[in-house]
């Protein structure tokens, strides 16, 4: 069967209380550590397959933007407010992946 992304992109995204409300625990059991720089095209795509994934074990969204000069800043803000228990964000002000390019990782696994 094909990828359909427009289909996908159609598909309701729940609420942050709709997610939590399935969870066992409100302790994090799993965290998704999401690396972005000018990922403006795709970040949004990516936040909803990650939000739309239906579990019963808590977790939570971990997205490091890189310093980005596109419009990733303001997508990851924009989720960021409507699932604040859920995504939790590292913005840096300078490209840490140019200075060090692991640093990013370690930054996010620290979080």
């Amino acid at each position: 069967m094909k990828f359909n992304l427009q289909k996908f992109r159609r598909l309701p995204i729940p609420s942050q209380n709709e997610i939590m409300k399935l969870w066992s625990s409100n302790e994090i059991e799993v965290s998704v550590i999401c690396l972005a720089y000018n990922h403006e095209k795709y970040l949004e795509d990516a936040i909803r397959g990650f939000l739309i994934q239906k579990t019963n074990f808590s977790f939570e969204i971990i997205i490091h933007d890189d310093a980005s000069s596109d419009g990733t800043p303001n997508i990851i803000e924009f989720y960021e407010n409507r699932y604040p228990k859920i995504i939790k964000s590292i913005r840096q002000k300078k490209n840490q992946y140019s200075k060090l390019p692991n640093s990013i990782l370690s930054i996010a696994f620290k979080k």
